[in-house]
């Protein structure tokens, strides 16, 4: 509205006013939805169009009509162009937003499933190290069972000698 105010007294200055609107807009167009940006395009033309009829009815010094037309349908096909723009960006802020999430729950059951593995390493690594102690315990018990049989064996041998050294010396007595 001030935008419109203003380029009703400065003629030469309208095409820069214009601009003015277009760039307002354009930073408004990917905050604004649909409704807004049309209610907000509607008072930019709307006030560039009472300016216009103001200036035909009492026409200011160096008044180009054909120039102001220019300039206002200029200023349509712009806010019809940053509409399409803006829709465009909305739908790719929407897109972006629903990729965040989706990357969000993917980092979350990466992170789970990391934790899950994490932690069956874990499980392995304390089976393993039982693993390897009752191992050594088996070859412990296994050493010393062999050399229980080595001396079972040499007592055997050694009481099977006794008895056959006895046994001549027995008969003889």
């Amino acid at each position: 509205i001030w935008t419109t105010i203003m380029m009703s007294y400065a003629q030469e200055l309208r095409g820069g006013f214009l601009f003015v609107y277009i760039m307002a807009i354009l930073f408004g167009v990917f905050q604004l939805n649909r409704i807004g940006f049309f209610l907000v395009s509607a008072v930019a033309v709307g006030g560039y169009t009472i300016v216009m009829i103001l200036d035909v009815l009492s026409p200011p010094p160096n008044f180009n009509l054909t120039l102001n037309l220019v300039l206002l349908v200029i200023l349509v096909l712009s806010l019809a162009w940053l509409s399409f723009i803006g829709s465009y960006m909305k739908g790719m802020r929407e897109k972006l937003k629903k990729s965040k999430q989706a990357l969000e729950q993917n980092n979350r059951e990466i992170t789970r499933q990391r934790d899950s593995i994490q932690q069956a390493h874990q499980d392995l690594e304390l089976a393993n190290r039982d693993l390897r102690i009752s191992l050594s315990d088996r070859k412990l018990a296994e050493e010393k069972l062999v050399e229980a049989e080595k001396m079972a064996a040499l007592g055997g041998l050694v009481a099977g000698v006794a008895h056959e050294i006895n046994t001549p010396l027995g008969a003889i007595q």
